[in-house]
């Protein structure tokens, strides 16, 4: 009873279309030859998934739809002309097919696409059939809002695949299903959702049950989850190792204490790796000037995100400074040591303070990196990857400490958005070192306030001096 529903887990010509299976039998003749002879009611047609969802509907996912040669637009064509189509020979016999080849009957499926909106995307722009037949979408998010019936949720999911591992996963006391929650919103980079990844989560919950075992335990406890995530991070670390050392050793320079005119360290990220990058600015009399020189513009290599926040610090500054008449400076920035190009506006404002301490004189605490667009009007706004530039700062300055055999001790850290608060979802190590004082996260709103954080000076007497 009811529609059928068919989900193809493996979306091959054969398996959704079917194929012909050939009822030929060798016969051996007088003269000691032999010949294949079709047996009686020719050759036997074995249906796909396609023709078993008939009068009900297929579920595929794209992507693999998309890797099988052929399947794509025989499926499309199938789905268009509302029959169910068996070729002699299958993806090879397709080519050469003559009429007599096919087998076709009238076959009804609904279709339903399991994909990214990038898949999608691609495919409306491509193929006008697409956007015909397939134009109801249904979009998932990939994180739910943190809230009782969502954690309600989720410690049935986790209740549930401790109970269908049968043994194979330990329980779980309570503060390691804080720590997997916990883990859950570090994947979703927020403190107020948690990711829809069940798999990822599902994963760690495997391992941390794991390093359960090894400890000797029959409960998972909190430690063997903080376990799970580092051994996790420690596999996938060689380019974070690989970075730490550069910095640690000077071949990548930057300064993590004391002051600078006209120095700062913005933040960027490499694959999944926050890391400082240098940034000098230097102040000079020019009149009629366009103010603001990027050398690394010079050179070729910004993108277009670059280079409109250059153009907006350049509105900030005439606004502040030249309402009534050109500037007769010229400030040129340089990212030192970056020879791969940049792009993107997360240094927006780290650009501004620089430019002002370049103008005033009034030095930088080098010990805070900072990230953060910013519009024309000096407000700082949200920008990507915040976690990751947090915690890759930290890792930073912690091999920098190390090698001056050295700890923190409060004159580290790091100036975000207020907008990025809700996306703080921190390591644990980070996290006890912000609660210890040693390293501090600051979130602004407007430059004004980052300047004075940074110089200890009110804004208006920076300006002045400027």
């Amino acid at each position: 009873p009811g529609a059928p529903g068919v989900f193809e887990h493996a979306p091959s010509f054969n398996t959704l279309f079917g194929y012909a299976e050939d009822n030929k039998k060798i016969m051996m003749m007088p003269n000691g030859a032999m010949m294949k002879k079709e047996a009686p009611g020719g050759p036997t047609l074995k249906g796909g998934s396609f023709l078993k969802a008939s009068g009900g509907y297929l579920v595929l996912n794209l992507i693999d739809v998309l890797r099988e040669p052929g399947v794509y637009q025989t499926l499309m064509r199938q789905v268009r002309n509302g029959r169910a189509e068996i070729v002699d020979g299958g993806i090879a016999g397709l080519m050469t097919a003559k009429p007599s080849d096919s087998y076709a009957v009238p076959a009804k499926v609904k279709v339903v696409f399991i994909g990214s909106p990038y898949l999608k995307m691609l495919l409306s722009h491509n193929d006008e059939d697409f956007g015909r037949l397939f134009h109801a979408v249904a979009e998932f998010d990939n994180s739910f809002k943190i809230a009782a019936d969502t954690v309600k949720g989720y410690l049935r999911f986790m209740r549930d695949m401790v109970t269908h591992s049968t043994g194979k996963m330990l329980d779980f006391g309570r503060d390691a299903i804080a720590g997997v929650l916990e883990s859950a919103a570090g994947m979703a980079e927020s403190n107020e959702k948690l990711t829809a990844q069940f798999g990822a989560v599902a994963t760690l919950m495997q391992e941390a049950s794991f390093w359960a075992r090894e400890a000797g335990r029959d409960v998972v406890a909190r430690e063997d989850v903080d376990k799970a995530v580092s051994e996790r991070k420690e596999r996938a670390g060689s380019s974070r190792r690989r970075m730490k050392e550069l910095y640690g050793s000077e071949i990548f320079r930057v300064a993590i204490k004391g002051t600078e005119v006209g120095q700062n360290n913005g933040l960027a990220v490499v694959g999944d790796f926050g890391v400082p990058s240098r940034i000098t600015y230097v102040a000079y009399a020019r009149p009629g000037s366009d103010f603001l020189v990027s050398a690394d513009q010079s050179a070729h290599t910004t993108g277009s995100s670059f280079d409109k926040s250059i153009a907006d610090i350049k509105g900030f500054m005439k606004s502040t400074f030249g309402r009534e008449k050109g500037l007769p400076v010229e400030v040129s920035i340089a990212f030192e040591q970056q020879y791969g190009g940049i792009d993107g506006d997360s240094a927006t404002q780290t650009m501004t303070y620089g430019v002002l301490s370049a103008l005033s004189g009034v030095p930088l605490k080098q010990g805070i990196a900072m990230t953060g667009s910013m519009d024309q009007k000096g407000n700082v706004q949200v920008i990507g990857g915040v976690n990751h530039k947090i915690e890759g700062y930290f890792d930073v300055v912690t091999e920098m400490l190390r090698r001056e055999g050295r700890e923190m001790d409060g004159e580290q850290g790091i100036i975000i958005p207020v907008t990025n608060v809700p996306d703080l979802a921190l390591r644990p190590d980070v996290v006890a070192a912000v609660k210890a004082g040693k390293f501090t996260i600051w979130a602004v709103s407007n430059v004004g306030q980052g300047i004075e954080l940074l110089t200890g000076v009110p804004y208006s007497e920076v300006l002045r001096k400027a």
